[in-house]
This record gives structure tokens, C-alpha cells and sequence, in this order.
């Protein structure tokens, strides 16, 4: 398998889908010079808090990597939403869980919810980035991933940003719970999305979970802007 393997990617190389350079045989999917170069959000606790209004009882934030507009990062995502490269995401998971790992982030959590998709943007992508990051998540922290209480009902969250703060009554515009959604009570969830920026979507998304009692949250993204 091994010599296959090895013959295949003779033949049919693998680049880095940020530099375009070709991939060592122990690289995987990024190249160590892109992987080194990724802003990394210091692992102390006041650089991943905070960002939530005190109106959403979010017990704990987690992002690995700083998010500017026109920097890596931002190529990176492009690249994990639209490069068709599914394998990108569930390596970027299990890196975030290595980091988080360094402040037991998961010790405490029992289930891991990925942010989902429209249906017709999942199906036009081919998969949700958010959701391979949580597999990714899953495989290293022994957790279970949940894609059946929460749907999107909207395919476009441009609408929500001018009504987000200006609503009389927490209900999401964007998501929508599913009576499978029961089945979180009293249990502690992780959020999981690839990327934090006006905290809009994961906002609405706790907006559609707050009716389930005892329910706890924590948000956990790959990156984030800097505060």
C-alpha cells in the first residue's frame, strides 16, 4: 500500500493549496513553511474569552489561529470551504484539539455541535467545513458529533446583521432547532465553526438552542479577528 501510495504521488504530486509548492512525503495537506507561518492565538485564557455578549451565557471561547481579511489565514479558509478538500478541515480539527488540549478544553464537554450549512450550500460544496472540523475534533477528543438538532433555514446570514441587536425577542432568523434538540438537555455543548468574526452566526445559533433547559455552551472556532 505504502509503495502505491508512493508511486501515485510520484505521478500525480501533492501541492500545498496556499503556496502551490509541492508536499514532502511526511507533510500533510499543508507544507511546514505555510504550517509555521499561521498566526497562533496564545493559549492563555484571556486571549479566547469575551467575545459574546453577556446576554448569551457562552461558559468558554477557543480559537487556535488569529483571522485577518487578506492574510493566510483568510486563504486558508477559502481554501477549506471551497477547495473541495475535506481532509484539509479534519487535519485542521485535530490540530485545534491538540491546542485546546493544552488548557483541557474538552475535558467537559459532552457533545460536539458543527455549525450547519443550508442544505443547497452543503450540497454545492460537497460537504460542511465546520462539520469535517468537528470530526477532526472528535476522532482525538473521544466525543461524539451532533449534525441532527440544529438546521439552517436561511442561505444567507446578510439580512440578520442589522437585526441581530435590534430584536425584542432572542429568536434566530438563521437556524432552527429540531425536537431532536430535546436530546441536549442538561448536557454541555461545544459549538464548533471554522471562523469568528461579528459573532453573528454562532450568536443566532445559540439564539435557537437557549428554549432547551439546563442546556450549557461553550463556542469553539479554528480562527478568530483579533480583539
Amino acid at each position: 500500500m505504502t509503495i502505491w501510495r508512493n508511486i501515485k504521488r510520484f505521478f500525480i504530486p501533492h501541492i500545498c493549496p496556499l503556496c502551490g509548492h509541492r508536499l514532502m512525503e511526511d507533510e500533510l495537506n499543508l507544507c511546514t513553511d505555510c504550517r509555521i507561518s499561521l498566526p497562533m492565538v496564545p493559549t492563555c485564557k484571556e486571549a479566547n474569552e469575551h467575545f459574546f455578549l453577556a446576554t448569551h451565557a457562552v461558559e468558554k471561547e477557543k480559537a487556535m489561529l488569529y483571522f485577518d481579511k487578506d492574510g493566510i489565514v483568510s486563504d486558508l479558509l477559502h481554501q477549506m470551504k471551497y477547495g473541495h478538500n475535506a481532509q484539509l478541515c479534519k487535519q485542521m480539527g485535530e490540530e485545534l484539539c491538540i491546542y485546546a488540549d493544552r488548557t483541557a478544553f474538552f475535558k467537559d464537554i459532552d457533545v460536539l455541535l458543527p455549525i450547519p450549512l443550508h442544505p443547497a450550500r452543503q450540497k454545492e460544496r460537497g460537504y460542511n467545513q465546520s462539520e469535517e472540523l468537528a470530526k477532526g475534533i472528535a476522532g482525538r477528543a473521544s466525543l461524539p458529533v451532533c449534525t441532527d438538532a440544529l438546521i439552517r433555514i436561511h442561505n444567507n446570514a446578510t439580512k440578520t446583521k442589522t437585526k441581530l441587536f435590534s430584536r425584542r425577542e432572542h429568536n434566530s432568523f438563521l437556524f432552527q432547532a429540531t425536537p431532536q434538540a430535546k436530546n441536549l438537555r442538561g448536557k454541555h455543548i461545544a459549538l464548533i465553526d471554522d471562523v469568528l468574526t461579528t459573532g453573528t452566526t454562532l450568536t443566532e445559533a445559540i439564539d435557537a438552542l437557549n428554549h432547551i433547559e439546563e442546556l450549557r455552551i461553550s463556542v469553539v472556532t479554528l480562527a478568530r479577528v483579533r480583539s
